[in-house]
């Protein structure tokens, strides 16, 4: 099963694509290629098979990353009203212009029991002041976003 929405590595490290950025922030606030579960329930990037010419002109097949499959960021800091994050915690559509997973649909999970309304509210309010990745902007050690 495909589960391009269900991928958010919110582990604790330094991200891969950029050492300033947790993997967390990174997963939250950026673009992602979607991912699958292969046959032994590992995540790994949905690919597609595409023709290319070898050396010689004749057609091989390769794997490459499907660019259908990209995921957009979860997060936005345009403020809470266009977060997807905030849409599947409450499951209620808002601006994120993604739209929430149908009650009918097999892979539906309800997330809106998940957090309390205090823990909504902070994450909320973080994302509406901008969700700054740091919080002392006079650090000289301050990544810069």
């Amino acid at each position: 099963d495909r589960v391009a929405d269900a991928q958010l590595d919110l582990t604790d490290g330094i991200s891969d694509q950029n050492g300033d950025h947790s993997k967390s922030y990174r997963e939250l606030f950026f673009g992602d290629q979607g991912e699958e579960l292969d046959g032994t329930g590992a995540l790994v990037n949905i690919q597609i098979q595409v023709p290319l010419l070898d050396g010689n002109g004749n057609p091989v097949f390769v794997f490459v990353d499907d660019p259908a499959a990209a995921v957009s960021p979860t997060m936005s800091v345009n403020g809470a009203r266009s977060s997807y994050f905030i849409e599947k915690l409450t499951e209620t559509e808002l601006d994120a212009g993604r739209a929430l997973t149908l009650v009918t649909d097999p892979n539906y999970v309800d997330h809106s029991a998940m957090l309390t309304g205090v823990e909504l509210k902070m994450i909320s309010e973080w994302l509406d002041i901008g969700a700054q990745n740091f919080n002392d902007p006079f650090d000289p050690a301050a990544p810069q976003n």
